[in-house]
């Protein structure tokens, strides 16, 4: 799969008799739906011997449109949306076009004639167009399939049904049920575990002192969050995956002290939550490496300890449960 900004980029890429077809979309997550749509058009391609294009956006066309947006909103970054769609090995080419303002002002059909069809070469090359049946573009979502088919006579599109999976799959379902912290419900419509990915940065090293160190991670700000609690986890450092505990939240016990002016704890004044995860039987040094922590389950929410004593027997208490479930039939 190679990875360009402009649809004109691949032109040099291409054979002299080559022909494409494309698929539109944002793709957040990759979740089973986004899976099953590939999949369709890849099968699709193979028998029409034409190379696989995906026209992408970057940013989230919606962190520029809508003004008070959550910012914990993508449920992967960009990087790892290309890592999940790279790890398909069903498309020849990922375009990821800038979203700007002024793209968004865009009217369908100068979206079509503009980004799309504005080389000439990829107006002759182009053999069909792959879109979901929600697919919509242009100012205000004011184009659809239908449009093109009326403006655009011309360009083959076949419209892709909605993938289920006992209900209806989206990118906001499986956001909502990650902040509700229904992991396993996420897992099932991702098709996969749900994971954030980021730097082990240091601590005050407290976890290390009472003897459980964690890795405290610093991951995207811009990543949905799960819901405040604990999770039973597993941690890939280096390829290799280890059983871990993290707490998501604002370590309300740990953190008493550290408070601004107003008394607030100033994580919580910030807003920025902490993932702190405990590796299971780990102890190597990993300050400074990117892991990813695999949420699995919600063991319990974030608690207020009245001393770190009882946040120890508390941790203690979590690595048992987690030791437990591993040794248990739920593997």
């Amino acid at each position: 799969m190679k990875i360009v900004d402009n649809i004109d980029k691949i032109i040099n890429e291409l054979g002299s008799n080559d022909q494409i077809g494309i698929t539109i979309g944002n793709f957040d997550g990759v979740h089973l739906g986004h899976k099953k749509l590939l999949s369709e058009v890849y099968e699709e391609c193979l028998k029409l011997n034409l190379k696989f294009i995906l026209i992408t956006f970057v940013p989230h066309p919606k962190m520029i449109l809508v003004p008070n947006l959550d910012k914990n909103y993508l449920i992967n970054t960009y990087i790892e949306r290309r890592e999940l769609l790279q790890e398909l090995k069903v498309i020849d080419f990922l375009v990821e076009m800038n979203f700007t303002r002024d793209f968004s002002l865009l009217s369908p059909f100068d979206f079509i004639q503009k980004k799309l069809l504005e080389n000439q070469n990829i107006g002759t090359i182009l053999k069909k167009l792959f879109l979901g049946h929600d697919f919509s573009f242009g100012a205000n979502k004011s184009g659809d399939i239908s449009f093109i088919r009326e403006k655009f006579p011309n360009l083959d599109v076949k419209e892709h049904k909605m993938f289920t999976k006992n209900s209806a799959i989206s990118s906001t379902i499986i956001r909502n049920l990650i902040k509700s912290g229904d992991i396993k419900e996420a897992e099932e419509l991702l098709g996969r575990k749900y994971f954030i990915s980021g730097i082990v940065m240091k601590s005050k090293g407290l976890g290390r002192k009472i003897g459980f160190p964690t890795a405290n991670l610093d991951y995207s700000e811009f990543v949905v969050i799960p819901k405040r609690g604990v999770y039973l986890t597993s941690t890939e450092i280096n390829g290799f995956l280890y059983r871990s505990v993290t707490n998501v939240g604002f370590n309300p016990t740990t953190d008493k002290e550290d408070k601004d002016v107003n008394g607030e704890v100033s994580n919580k004044t910030n807003h920025i939550f902490k993932l702190e995860t405990y590796i299971l039987d780990y102890n190597s040094n990993i300050y400074g490496d990117r892991i990813k922590v695999y949420f699995e389950k919600r063991i319990r929410d974030e608690i207020t300890f009245s001393s770190i004593e009882e946040l120890k027997k508390q941790i203690e208490d979590d690595v048992t449960f987690a030791r437990n479930f591993i040794n248990s039939d739920h593997t």
